[in-house]
């Protein structure tokens, strides 16, 4: 867009609207009274959109204060990812479910057994037969070893794996979801504190305003409901500031609740972060290759299977090598080494619907997966469409903030030269807040679903935060 002020006298009512009536009919170029503007029809190329879009930047860049309490993006998510409970209470989950993978190791050991047997009838202690009462204990001692369980042991192994590499994605399902509700709580801190900084300078100018309306009026030179006016529109400005601190207070204790620390005000974010965004296809196919939703469901899957394996185990005899080897006053001294083979099928034929049960939840682990990762291409492709959108967006609301800054200032002079009513001044200053406020609120939509965009397919993941160790599967 191109703009010159010089010479600027509108004749009409409102520039503003016609301007982007214009626009919106994809009009190349408009000429109106001395100003030159020039639109785009169709998509907006990056190259027209980057101007604007650094125009927003810094916009809420401005709009950060000189605060002890300032946080940054990276500085909130590093803290919250390293100390937050629920991602702590993950971790320890995982290492229970690691124990569990070492105990499953462990069953291909031989198991040790002893028991000890006494003996309560009297007429087998008396001393005629010459036995101590106080030694009347037969003991055994038994000793184990698995030679072949139908793959029960390998399986159940596997499974245990399984389930290990299912609560390690779970600590990462558990980050990605806590890092999206940063990146909310965040972009709603910044788009309130830049909306907090535009309704003061708006505030200042409708004060401005008043005290010069004030002067004409005590000077006679202008009636008094102009300066009702101005008096109503400073209390609205007055109102909307006062809205835009509760909400940036309200966002900011949210970030204060996930950071475990107050966070007074935050940093505007590096335009450049988005950089990393290239592709709706790319997002979706990035999106579904990290997936700690998608890796959890697929270990679920898998140790379902396994789950199938285990039962089936059980229509094989479970083989072993037995050694036993009892001591007492009422058995021989025996050592015996023999080859055992064991069956348990449950009661009646119970062991077949419990393998019909293992594989339906397999199924469904499968098709609970399918369906995330349907859900996860949707998401993503939502937020890509937003995030397009509102980036070019972005280039319309500059165009119409700057048109109402030129609007409001050429509105000031023509009324001091008695060309424009009072009630034009006053509409024009709002529309030029109102303008900000658009590029505020569209600006915050974008990096909003840019943010999203680079959690979901891991260009954030924490850089403080190693990798766990996984077991080979």
């Amino acid at each position: 867009m191109l703009v010159n002020r010089k010479d600027f006298n509108c004749r009409t009512g409102s520039i503003l609207a016609l301007v982007l009536l214009f626009l919106a009919a994809g009009v190349h170029a408009v000429t109106l009274d001395g100003i030159s503007i020039q639109g785009a029809s169709g998509v907006t190329t990056s190259e027209q959109e980057a101007p604007s879009v650094r125009a927003a930047e810094s916009l809420f860049r401005s709009s950060v204060p000189q605060n002890d309490h300032l946080w940054t993006f990276d500085q909130i998510t590093h803290r919250v990812l390293l100390e937050h409970p629920a991602i702590l209470a993950k971790r320890s989950a995982a290492e229970a479910a690691r124990a569990d993978v070492d105990a499953a190791k462990w069953e291909r050991f031989p198991t040790p057994a002893i028991t000890a047997d006494k003996s309560l009838d009297e007429r087998f202690v008396t001393p005629a037969r010459n036995i101590d009462p106080s030694k009347n204990t037969d003991k055994t001692f038994i000793l184990q070893q698995p030679l072949w369980s139908g793959g029960r042991i390998t399986y159940s192994i596997s499974a245990a794996k399984f389930r290990y590499g299912e609560s390690q994605e779970s600590i990462h399902e558990v980050e990605e979801n806590i890092l999206l509700a940063i990146a909310n709580a965040f972009v709603e801190a910044s788009r309130w504190q830049a909306h907090k900084a535009v309704r003061a300078e708006s505030l200042q100018q409708h004060q401005h305003l008043y005290e010069m309306i004030k002067r004409r009026v005590q000077a006679e030179a202008s009636p008094q409901v102009d300066l009702d006016l101005a008096q109503g529109r400073l209390y609205q400005s007055e109102s909307d500031l006062s809205y835009a601190e509760q909400m940036m207070q309200s966002a900011l204790l949210q970030l204060s609740q996930l950071a475990g620390s107050p966070v007074g005000a935050v940093a505007a974010l590096e335009g450049a972060l988005f950089s990393q965004l290239e592709s709706q296809e790319k997002s979706v196919s990035g999106a579904q290759a990290q997936s700690p939703v998608l890796a959890r469901l697929a270990h679920a899957k898998d140790a379902a299977e396994a789950d199938v394996n285990i039962k089936k185990s059980a229509y094989w005899p479970q083989l072993a090598l037995r050694y036993e080897k009892q001591t007492g006053p009422f058995t021989y001294n025996l050592d015996r080494l023999m080859l055992t083979a064991n069956m348990q099928i449950g009661a009646g034929l119970s062991i077949m619907p419990g393998v019909e049960a293992a594989r339906a939840r397999a199924e469904a682990a499968a098709l609970e997966r399918e369906s995330a990762t349907r859900d996860l291409a949707q998401q993503v492709s939502v937020d890509w469409s937003n995030y397009v959108a509102a980036r070019a967006r972005v280039v319309q609301a500059s165009k119409a903030s700057l048109i109402s800054d030129i609007v409001f200032e050429s509105y000031t002079r023509q009324y001091t030269a008695g060309r424009k009513s009072w009630l034009d001044v006053m509409n024009s200053v709002r529309e030029a807040s109102q303008s900000k406020d658009m590029i505020i609120d569209v600006y915050a939509q974008m990096i909003g679903s840019g943010l999203r965009l680079l959690v979901l397919t891991g260009r954030l993941h924490p850089a403080a935060l190693e990798e766990p160790l996984r077991y080979t599967q």
